[in-house]
């Protein structure tokens, strides 16, 4: 049900349940553009948004998916006055009471881009902004001596206030772009300690910076990007004067795109900095950098979590792969240690060798432990230039949050049961009930276990649906029907997952829900969707509403010759939906048309979506359906 809103407002909804889609019209006007962005990954929702508008006949006109992370934003500029509408959902068509979001539509000034992308505490820095009803000419904000690292601020533009936008502040001096600089020969000349601060302005360009450097005094070179918003995928390389590469580093880790590089000058002379984007095809106003060069930076390294939280069953184990980051050529052996590890939990894995960029961790849990969450810290410890030095992993989080440094480990019930099949791909009807067995290998329990569709699927999902089936107290085989709906793409192959759950004793009386989900192939209920026995069409397909005359609609259906009793024929209503009626009617065995009489009230609508006309045979797991879009278009229009 589409409901319509104002721009300038902040919508709060959820994606629930599964495949659900939201819809939200506006009245656009020609060419003046609306923000509209989504938020919920950056408030912890699971919901990975797809953001999509169209106009009133249903023509997509814009698409967005990922941008601040997961969450959707795009400037939208309509091509003419009307109405549009904003679709959004899951983009793997996920759905839960946990998928909620934040979408603003508004005309208000918004920042999507700022050069530089920092500047110097106590002074005063030119602020060149992009975005949303911006002005063209620079602000000129004065950053506080007492500034933090992330300072936050907006700008007033008239009678109201831009979002928040953080620069990066320090106390190196800073030196802007000296464009142009696309060769060694119009390069600027930079020494530690400066932040020279550019851009990559179009597809294909480079920028360079000269250093004049002294043979076997290091030089750090940070370039900072995609750390601070900046979409360049940054390539920094390091060229000696008779333009032969010496280095080059393209992402400072696995996870972040960002360079960084400890260069020991093999002579005295001068060096040259090149800067360019991994891709040649990408570049532009917005493709902002601060090149940070220090002199020195002794070797280190750093450590990323893949996850705050790590589930291991007792008696099983469980695996956590870590990042390492290797600075100014450590390469040395690295020993995990783990503080807060419950007693009964051994760590296996744990130390990393020379060169190595990773390790492989194993958690393994003794039978007997109670189930419990801990608050764990990871570190690594090594000697660096003969001193003892740890560095605690952390979690990459979002720009100007705190990083996460703590790893919750539950220790947890192992799932006493499994769902076990055979794999089969067999074609599946449109319209119909596909039954599977499945069978259930216990191990200790033998209580009554619950099956349902699984809140996470595989692919293809389309509307699929399933009961919830109780498997009794012993049962060790089972039957789960999914409806096919009559829409289903045909020719796709369709995985749908169960969920097996059961309430477990832990040994001391007290119970836990422990569940098994059928991801592996054999467990899934695969299907290659076909036509259905039974098919509808209707005629018109179109009409308008009187009150004084009911509509006709001819119904005509084709049935297979196992489709051999009455059809009933019937017309399904949105909730939202008033003054429409029709009587429902059966088509006889051995017939194939009938006529549905469509009758309005003066009040009737709003028809802003097609009514379904529904063609039904047998009952229960036999049930075969068939459906038809009827559009109801008001007198007018």
């Amino acid at each position: 049900l589409p409901v319509a809103v104002t721009t300038r407002v902040t919508i709060n909804g959820r994606i629930f349940p599964r495949e659900d889609i939201d819809v939200w019209t506006f009245r656009g006007r020609k060419g003046r553009t609306i923000r509209c962005e989504v938020e919920a990954a950056r408030l912890g929702s699971p919901l990975d948004s797809q953001l999509e508008i169209s106009d009133a006949t249903g023509r997509r006109l814009a698409v967005s998916s990922d941008h601040n992370g997961p969450d959707s934003f795009l400037l939208f500029t309509p091509p003419a006055d009307g109405e549009y509408h904003v679709r959004i959902f899951d983009a793997a068509y996920g759905g839960l009471q946990t998928y909620v979001y934040r979408l603003t539509l508004s005309e208000q000034p918004h920042i999507t881009s700022l050069y530089p992308l920092g500047a110097k505490r106590g002074t005063k820095v030119k602020l060149e902004l992009g975005g949303l009803r911006i002005p063209a000419a620079p602000q000129w904000p004065a950053i506080p001596q007492s500034a933090a690292a992330d300072y936050v601020t907006n700008f007033q533009i008239g009678q109201e206030s831009t979002n928040d936008v953080r620069l990066e502040t320090g106390d190196l001096d800073e030196l802007l772009e000296a464009e142009p600089n696309d060769s060694a020969d119009r390069a600027v000349a930079i020494s530690p300690a400066v932040i020279a601060n550019g851009r990559i302005q179009r597809p294909g360009d480079a920028d360079f910076w000269a250093i004049d450097a002294v043979q076997n005094e290091p030089v750090t070179i940070d370039l900072r990007a995609n750390r601070l918003g900046s979409p360049l995928d940054s390539v920094l390389s390091i060229i000696a004067a008779a333009g032969t590469d010496v280095t080059a580093n393209d992402d400072l880790s696995p996870t972040e795109s960002d360079s960084r590089l400890r260069f020991v000058p093999p002579g005295t002379g001068r060096y040259y900095l090149r800067i360019t984007d991994r891709s040649s095809h990408r570049g532009g106003p917005e493709f902002a950098y601060r090149l940070q060069v220090t002199s020195g930076g002794g070797p280190d390294f750093a450590i990323t979590l893949p996850s705050d939280a790590l589930s291991v069953d007792r008696g099983g184990s469980a695996k956590m792969r870590l990042n390492l980051t290797r600075l100014n050529n450590f390469v040395d052996e690295i020993q995990i240690v783990v503080d807060g590890l419950p007693p009964g939990v051994v760590l296996t894995g744990d130390k990393v060798g020379k060169n190595r960029n990773d390790a492989n961790l194993t958690f393994t849990a003794e039978a007997g432990l109670p189930i419990k969450l801990h608050t764990c810290t990871l570190r690594g410890a090594a000697k660096i230039d003969g001193r003892e030095v740890s560095r605690v992993a952390v979690l990459p989080t979002s720009r100007g949050e705190p990083s996460l440094d703590k790893l919750q480990l539950a220790v947890a019930m192992p799932t006493p049961f499994k769902v076990a099949g055979v794999f089969s791909l067999p074609y599946g009807y449109r319209g119909t009930t596909y039954v599977r067995r499945f069978g259930l290998e216990r191990t200790d329990y033998d209580g009554p276990i619950t099956v349902q569709l699984a809140e996470k699927q595989m692919r293809h999902l389309q509307g699929v649906t399933g009961p919830k089936v109780v498997v009794p107290a012993g049962g060790t085989e089972f039957d789960y029907g999914v409806a096919l709906p009559p829409w289903m793409e045909m020719s796709r192959t369709s995985r749908s997952v169960v969920t097996a759950s059961a309430q477990v004793d832990d040994g001391t009386g007290k119970k836990h829900w422990v569940s098994f989900t059928s991801v592996a192939p054999s467990e899934q209920i695969a299907l290659i969707i076909s036509p259905g026995p039974l098919s509808a069409d209707i005629e018109p397909a179109t009409i308008t509403p009187t009150v004084e005359t009911p509509s006709d609609v001819q119904v005509k259906i084709d049935r297979d010759a196992a489709v051999t009793g009455p059809v009933q024929v019937e017309l399904l209503m949105p909730p939202h939906l008033r003054g429409v009626s029709a009587e429902p009617f059966v088509i006889p065995a051995g017939e194939n048309a009938g006529v549905l009489r469509v009758r309005f009230t003066a009040d009737a609508g709003p028809f802003n979506m097609p009514l379904t006309i529904r063609a039904a045979h047998g009952a229960g797991d036999q049930r075969i359906i068939a459906e038809a879009t009827l559009e109801v278009v008001a007198p007018g229009r």
